[in-house]
């Protein structure tokens, strides 16, 4: 929600209808020139798609005819190629998307021949017309795909680790710390301060001298609470697990107002009828957000007003934005991705032990992604690792807000600090909570 009113605010967009939140996305109504500039403009969303028929169901006969009922010859010329993809949420009337997404498919084909006397070839491996089709219950909803290549794909993933980040999600994610606010207001003049969830709900955060042991929750009743300082908002963002990178170059795009999708050739809504107008749209927009843009000279430059206003010292013209891990085939593939984003200025990598790592300095965002124990990193070890984690952040980084994404519960209790806040994430399908932690 945040990030399309953003893009509205940049690029004067209007809406026939509110955008408003539903299961995993956001619905609205809006024209064609919207939709474009949403494509253009969004960093963490998937796909942009346009609903094209609905209707409840309970046979695949059911399907075939809400399917019937799309105009599907005057949206794409015969000669191009198809695929349909259909989700089935469990417990739905139609259990098996594949059947589901072969009826479709099987309506389009017959539209297009009564319509036309041919049919457009399926190519499920790159295909121009995407049509996407969900099952909910009884809801069946045919949509046409108008991004094409997913939109999580930001274009400078040269190489990477094991179990990267999806750049997507560490852009949500980044947003919902408040970096991207912070980002948008760089060159203000003004001290921003982190939202607590506390200053809601009364002091609470993580003293480093008080006795907090693993897993810790309230303190006695005797014992009063203090009162805890508002931590300034500054430029330096650490990343004591950085892998491929993703968090920092996210993070590095925000300061720079960039959206990798403004400069991305190719949607598929150029292969529409219409995709020649479209494709004016995209030119127009594209160039409007670039126009946006801060260069990394600006951004140095306005991080220093920050830096002064704190009375923080930081070398002019130094990153920001640290990165290090134990790996060095990790340092390896974050450098060639930040080369590839256009951000080395603004980032640096170094090898170096997370739990041994020393603030860089007096405030800062702190982001890690530290092993689960499915795909990375042994599940024995991990309680180990991430109680080192906490005691190096009640040592050493006083004044600072820090992030632990975690798709393990139990290791994530043994940091030893009381979460602040959490949300609940997926991390491509692995369930994961995003906790923050306010250091005292």
């Amino acid at each position: 929600m945040e990030e399309i009113e953003d893009l509205a605010s940049d690029l004067g967009l209007r809406f026939l209808t509110s955008p408003t939140p539903m299961a995993a996305g956001v619905r609205l109504q809006a024209d064609w020139e919207t939709c474009v500039a949403l494509n253009a403009g969004l960093t963490i969303a998937s796909r942009v798609l346009l609903p094209l028929a609905s209707g409840l169901v309970s046979t695949l006969e059911d399907v075939y005819a809400v399917a019937s009922k799309v105009a599907w010859h005057e949206l794409f010329d015969v000669s191009k190629t198809f695929a349909v993809g259909a989700n089935v949420a469990p417990g739905s009337a139609i259990p098996n998307a594949h059947q589901v997404a072969l009826k479709v498919k099987d309506a389009l084909v017959d539209v297009f021949r009564e319509a036309c006397g041919a049919r457009p070839d399926v190519n499920t491996d790159a295909p121009d017309i995407r049509i996407a089709v969900r099952v909910l219950g009884p809801e069946l909803e045919i949509s046409l795909n108008t991004s094409g290549e997913a939109l999580t794909h930001h274009g400078y993933r040269e190489d990477t680790t094991e179990a990267p980040l999806r750049e997507s999600v560490a852009a949500g994610l980044l947003r919902y710390t408040g970096f991207a606010s912070f980002a948008r207001s760089l060159g203000s003049g003004e001290v921003h301060y982190f939202q607590r969830a506390d200053e809601r709900e009364g002091p609470r955060g993580n003293f480093p001298h008080d006795d907090e042991g693993p897993g810790a929750g309230a303190q006695p009743e005797t014992k009063p609470r203090r009162i805890p300082p508002r931590i300034p908002w500054s430029p330096v963002v650490a990343d004591p697990m950085c892998g491929s990178g993703t968090f920092l170059i996210e993070a590095a795009l925000l300061l720079l107002n960039r959206r990798p999708c403004a400069r991305r050739e190719h949607f598929a809504f150029l292969e529409l009828r219409m995709g020649a107008k479209l494709g004016v749209f995209l030119d127009r927009t594209q160039k409007r957000l670039m126009a946006l843009e801060r260069s990394v000279a600006d951004v140095h430059a306005q991080a220093q007003g920050v830096f002064a206003k704190l009375e923080m010292e930081w070398e002019p013209g130094k990153p920001f934005l640290l990165g290090s891990d134990v790996d060095p085939q990790a340092l390896a593939s974050a450098k060639t991705n930040a080369a590839a984003a256009g951000v080395s200025k603004l980032v640096s990598f170094e090898r170096r032990d997370a739990t041994r790592s020393a603030a860089p300095a007096s405030h800062g965002l702190c982001i890690v992604n530290p092993p689960y124990g499915e795909r990375l990193g042994g599940k024995e070890t991990l309680p180990e690792l991430y109680k080192a984690l906490g005691d190096q952040w009640k040592r050493e980084y006083t004044g600072w807000m820090c992030w632990l994404l975690s798709g393990n519960a139990e290791a994530a209790k043994a940091v030893g600090l009381r979460p602040t806040r959490k949300k609940p994430v997926f991390n491509g399908n692995l369930p994961c909570s995003f906790q923050q932690y306010v250091i005292y």
